[in-house]
């Protein structure tokens, strides 16, 4: 994805980066990584989960004193600077979601992933990342352009092993009609806790 949005991505990591910014984005992150179990220096999924961070700080979460999220704001303060081309990539990403997927098929760079909530099937999404196959489960962020999707690459992967619990899981929480993002962020806290203890059973985590 970083290639395809790199020209307003570059421009929206600076106005986050900005002071205005800093006690409610530190104050975000720490209420993210609480939910999710924080990443520690070493780890191979730093880089990941701080990716996720920052995309659901971006372009979801709403900012405290307004009805905006960050990049909703940078366009509505910043897309007279920007060309066409800007302009409507960054809108792009104010339309970006995030769900839970299988993937059910991948040929060439296109891939069919469906959603596992609302069974919606998508079936031209690109830049998947390169870890995943078909039959895997993952929690992706998708971004239209044009008649394509393209997903971020801040994604986080479940194992096959779990893949019966999330399914079940899944069906409850559509039946339910839960919070789609508390059950993200759970199933998340158990992926770091997969990562970070490889001799424990996942049966002893996804539970």
């Amino acid at each position: 994805m970083s290639e395809v949005f790199e020209p307003c991505l570059r421009r929206l990591h600076e106005f986050v980066a900005r002071p205005e910014f800093a006690e409610e984005l530190n104050r975000a992150k720490a209420g993210y990584f609480e939910q999710i179990g924080s990443p520690k220096d070493g780890e191979p999924f730093v880089e990941m989960r701080l990716g996720s961070f920052l995309e659901w700080f971006m372009f979801e979460r709403t900012l405290d004193r307004l009805r905006q999220t960050p990049v909703e704001l940078f366009l509505s303060q910043n897309g007279s600077e920007l060309n066409e081309h800007e302009r409507q990539l960054c809108a792009c990403l104010t339309k970006s979601i995030h769900r839970l997927f299988q993937v059910k098929k991948i040929k060439d760079d296109l891939a069919v992933i469906v959603d596992l909530l609302d069974k919606k099937k998508y079936k031209q999404v690109r830049k998947l990342p390169p870890n995943l196959h078909s039959g895997d489960i993952a929690e992706l962020r998708l971004v239209p352009v044009g008649e394509d999707w393209v997903a971020t690459e801040a994604y986080c992967y479940h194992p096959p092993e779990a893949h019966k619990f999330i399914l079940k899981e899944a069906k409850r929480a559509a039946k339910m009609g839960d919070d789609l993002g508390g059950l993200l962020r759970r199933l998340m806290a158990m992926s770091t806790k997969w990562e970070r203890y490889p001799r424990m059973k996942i049966s002893e985590i996804y539970k």
